[in-house]
């Protein structure tokens, strides 16, 4: 579940967001009301890789993690950034 903004000040719909981890390297990028986004997952050493399912005629999405105990800080990259993606801490629970 979300937990704290990273950088700057979010909107109310990051603020309702959440991401759903799974075992076998999907994941889900949940906005309430707003849809889910989705793909996969690498991690290593506490660094992971998010692979999307979406896109942009911009450029690819992209985005890395970084896993610290059992919080998550996500970081979008500039052309997901510009579909309005913002970073953001999320606090992990257990499954």
């Amino acid at each position: 579940m979300f937990d704290h903004e990273l950088t700057y000040l979010v909107r109310d719909y990051t603020k309702r967001s959440r991401i759903v981890l799974y075992d076998n390297g999907a994941f889900v990028l949940g906005y309430d009301g707003l849809g889910d986004y989705r793909g996969g997952y690498t991690e290593s050493n506490g660094l992971i890789r998010f692979d999307w399912e979406g896109w942009s005629v911009a450029g690819p999405w992209g985005a890395s993690g970084t896993l610290e105990k059992r919080s998550l800080t996500i970081q979008f990259n500039f052309i997901m950034q510009l579909t309005d993606f913002e970073d953001a801490v999320y606090l992990l629970a257990p499954s």
